[in-house]
């Protein structure tokens, strides 16, 4: 078959391998129009997306992975794509409560489970987000009032 008559999603991924990220982006558009993209494929439309600035389409993604792997009683995935979310939802918007609750999420999905890498991401976020809540000492004083402060 000629690359150019090829389905969109499997031009999508060729292209998002060069890095064409809006080329990728909008072959995965269309192949999520006509076949709503499942499984390993969302998580490819969220880090294309992102790439080609869609942080919407990107958190949208993530969170149709997490349904997606929660059904199917994937917890250790659906957790993944909580953090992802959470992540997103952090670095970018900087709202903290749904950070917060897809955080616990992922948490409650991960609890009971040998440490897999998204225990390791889910710390991650959870210190940004702890230190993103934080602020500044109020008062300028010696080093050591500083640091009473920011560690409590």
């Amino acid at each position: 078959m000629h690359h150019a008559d090829a389905p969109p999603l499997e031009r999508a991924r060729s292209a998002s391998v060069k890095g064409d990220w809006p080329r990728a982006y909008a072959l995965l558009i269309e192949a999520d129009a006509s076949m709503a993209l499942t499984g390993s494929d969302l998580p490819l439309l969220a880090a294309v997306a992102y790439a080609a600035g869609h942080l919407d389409v990107t958190i949208e993604a993530w969170e149709r992975a997490h349904a997606a792997s929660a059904q199917a009683g994937d917890r250790v995935a659906a957790a993944g794509a909580a953090v992802r979310v959470a992540m997103h939802l952090l670095f970018d918007t900087a709202l903290l409560a749904p950070v917060r609750g897809w955080l616990t999420r992922a948490e409650r999905l991960l609890d009971g489970h040998a440490e897999t890498p998204v225990h390791a991401w889910l710390g991650v976020v959870r210190s940004y987000e702890r230190l993103r809540r934080l602020r500044p000492c109020p008062r300028v004083g010696a080093p050591r009032d500083r640091h009473r402060y920011w560690a409590r």
